[in-house]
């Protein structure tokens, strides 16, 4: 069984492309990559204005897929917090 989850744009009040991943976990995984590590995009320029959200669930072997309520994952404001954390935390241990 797939977790289905897509990125809800929230400026623009739509769902991107939906994908599948084996958890929930995975999911907030990859998308905090993308917001730390991707190449430039409009996720990377604007992640505050992105969500992960689940959607749904895929079984892979009757091919049935299950809507859920949706549920938010994790939000690009959030990932944004963690890495200025991050760095406040790296910067602070540097030493002159």
């Amino acid at each position: 069984m797939f977790r289905i989850v897509a990125l809800f744009d929230v400026k623009a009040n739509c769902y991107h492309s939906p994908f599948a991943v084996s958890t929930a976990i995975t999911a907030v995984r990859e998308f905090r990559n993308v917001i730390y590590k991707q190449e430039k995009s409009v996720i990377t320029d604007y992640p505050e204005e992105f969500e992960l959200r689940d959607v749904g669930y895929f079984d892979e072997t009757s091919g049935e897929l299950n809507q859920t309520k949706v549920e938010t994952l994790e939000t690009g404001k959030n990932v944004v917090e963690l890495i200025k954390k991050a760095k406040e935390k790296t910067d602070g241990n540097v030493k002159a």
